[in-house]
């Protein structure tokens, strides 16, 4: 059954078994106490489906494979079916009177439009949950009953396909989603000892997610509101802590089989991971501090990107012998902190990631501490290249695990294991299989490199504040908590254009301009799958750059487009890596003229306009701003 169907008739049909467990999720009655992850909640009715439970020695026929052959295109159906569907999903989750009557008669919907849910959810899983990997998908189909989280996952796969000219449908049914989320999450008794509400967390960061991703400023302002309040609740639940965690599987979730243990285990630490990534992204957009601490994620690391997606439980059992499972024995906390990481063998880009997540309060810190008219209180020099060092450490990790592919057949083993490691609905018997894979790694590490160049543009600019001196900013296009009037050239600005913190920050954010246009083609990689740190870094970069440009006291000595290298450094031909670049350095220590692939960039850089303008309307968003 297709699952928009599955939604509006509340939930999987009668031969909608649970892939895991003995007992079918929907065969429970809804008003029992139900030890199911999917526990139907207050505002959205669910319907009672036939029993069927099954032994554990038939769960493997319950798992499905969503996305079908790994090559295989999505296809883009007529966009006033799309307009339909979202109508309906729209009318179900605003009335749910009118859910319960479609689930009692168990509506039957035209083939087309559950075509287009299953399409929807394709688009999700191909281009948004290599991102943020929250649900287990491979059961998603058969496991969730939660009109809220199936409502979720199509609405974001529609807005990833861009079926509708100005996506209201989509933001509508955002709209209502979060506020049934809240009313939820206010309105139902918090308790640590009882069942906690999974679906109801996963829904409600993916749609915190959706918020900022899409741009809107109002469902950004609603987006952090439920932010906030999803944050206490998992602090009143004790989602971050391992043995509360521990606790609530060995109560309510008992069993021994690896698949289902793994799954139980596994969801929660997929939810705190992603929520402390999302935290780090909110904060670096907002200049707020972030709301996670470190210290309380004591959860392990999650495992690898392929056991989290064996589609099937052949699948699975193929993969669990080469799971690196002492991965679990390392606390996030402890990579946040700096204080322990794995070896490298079964290190992957996520813990690279999680480590430099972990400066992002410094960061916060020194942005408050700068321009403190009481010199005491401001930052030393000393406490800005503590905390560079910290992430150059990060860098050289993640450079070494991308020059991997310079010398495969030295690296062999290595590879394989990164290669597998990131595998998704492909194994090693598909075609491209390894394209694929290695495309998902490549993708992580853009994401990592895109996040290091932005902290470092944070440790030595006032980024937030220049990026108001962008050319062709308006209300309409500044995010929220931004303000407008552009600062003056103060003396503070002209010092800092002046000053090798300057060099440093602009030299981050060419560095970052180069990796973004050598990874995103037009041709090859639509806007959608981009992570959205990387536009956040590219659109705080030209704010830097186009304030150094304005600042520095350098005549401009250009008269055309084209110039012969005189004297200075031209970033379009120094090597990426960190610390493999001397004349970096020696420009940072002392300064000069910079051009770009021959052209100099100065105050007549005549593409600057065209090129700030089009970078601020990307920040940190997939299209909106």
């Amino acid at each position: 059954m297709a699952l928009l169907t599955q939604i509006l008739n509340g939930g999987p049909g009668p031969n909608g078994t649970s892939s895991l467990q003995r007992r079918s999720v929907s065969s429970l009655p809804s008003t029992s106490k139900s030890h199911s992850p999917d526990a139907p909640t207050p505002s959205i009715p669910t319907s009672d489906a036939d029993d069927t439970s099954k032994t554990v020695t038939s769960l493997s026929t319950s798992y499905v494979d969503i996305l079908g052959p790994a090559d295989q295109a999505t296809q883009h159906l007529d966009p006033s079916i799309a307009t339909a569907g979202l109508k309906l999903i729209l009318n179900v989750i605003s009335n749910p009177l009118s859910s319960e009557t479609m689930s009692r008669n168990r509506l039957q919907l035209p083939e087309e439009i559950d075509k287009w849910s299953s399409e929807c959810l394709r688009a999700y899983v191909t281009h948004f949950h290599d991102r943020w990997p929250i649900l287990h998908i491979p059961t998603f189909e058969r496991e969730v009953i939660s009109i809220g989280l199936r409502s979720t996952a199509i609405m974001i796969g529609s807005w990833v396909r861009n079926e509708t000219a100005d996506h209201s449908l989509v933001y509508d049914i955002h709209s209502i989603l979060v506020k049934n989320l809240l009313a939820d999450l206010t309105e139902t008794t918090v308790d640590a000892a009882g069942v906690w509400p999974i679906r109801t967390l996963q829904s409600a960061l993916l749609n915190v997610i959706f918020a900022f991703e899409c741009g809107n400023d109002k469902l950004m302002k609603k987006g952090r509101l439920l932010y906030s309040l999803l944050v206490t609740v998992f602090r009143q639940l004790k989602v971050f802590s391992a043995e509360a965690v521990e606790h609530q599987i060995r109560i309510h979730f008992s069993g021994d089989f690896p698949p289902w243990a793994f799954a139980m285990k596994e969801k929660w630490k997929r939810l705190a991971t992603n929520l402390f990534k999302l935290d780090t992204y909110i904060s670096l957009l907002t200049q707020q501090p972030p709301s996670v601490q470190r210290e309380e994620m004591s959860l392990g690391l999650t495992s690898t990107f392929a056991l989290w997606n064996a589609y099937g439980l052949d699948v699975f059992f193929r993969r669990w012998p080469s799971e690196p499972l002492e991965r679990s024995s390392y606390k996030i906390c402890d990579l946040a902190l700096g204080s322990q990481q794995p070896i490298s063998p079964i290190m992957l880009v996520e813990d690279i990631q999680i480590r430099m997540m972990g400066v992002t309060n410094y960061v916060w810190i020194l942005s408050k501490m700068r321009g403190n008219p009481n010199p005491a209180l401001c930052a030393s020099a000393d406490q800005k290249e503590l905390i560079a060092t910290r992430l150059k450490r990060c860098k050289l990790q993640l450079d070494g695990m991308a020059a991997l592919w310079m010398d495969p057949e030295q690296h062999k083993m290595h590879i394989e294991f990164l290669l597998r490691a990131y595998m998704g609905s492909e194994e090693p018997f598909h075609d491209d299989w390894e394209k694929y894979s290695r495309g998902r790694f490549f993708s992580y590490v853009f994401s990592a490199t895109m996040m290091y160049h932005l902290l470092s543009m944070h440790i030595y600019a006032d980024a937030q504040s220049y990026m108001q001196n962008l050319p062709g900013i308006t209300s309409s296009l500044a995010p929220c908590g931004v303000t407008l009037p552009y600062p003056p050239n103060t003396a503070e600005i002209k010092e800092w254009a002046t000053s090798m913190d300057s060099r440093i920050a602009v030299s981050h954010a060419i560095v970052a301009y180069r990796v973004y246009s050598g990874h995103v083609s037009p041709s090859e990689l639509k806007a959608e799958v981009v992570d959205p740190i990387a536009h956040m870094t590219i659109a705080v970069g030209a704010g830097v750059l186009w304030t150094w440009i304005q600042n520095n006291g350098m005549t401009c000595t250009c008269n055309c487009m084209n110039v012969p290298l005189v004297d200075g450094l031209d970033f379009g031909f120094v090597r990426l890596e960190t610390g493999k670049s001397p004349e970096v350095e020696n420009w940072i220590r002392n300064g000069g003229d910079i051009w770009l692939n021959g052209v100099q960039v100065s105050r007549k850089w005549e593409i600057g306009n065209a090129f700030a303008q089009k970078l601020w309307n990307q920040l940190g968003l997939q299209r909106s701003i």
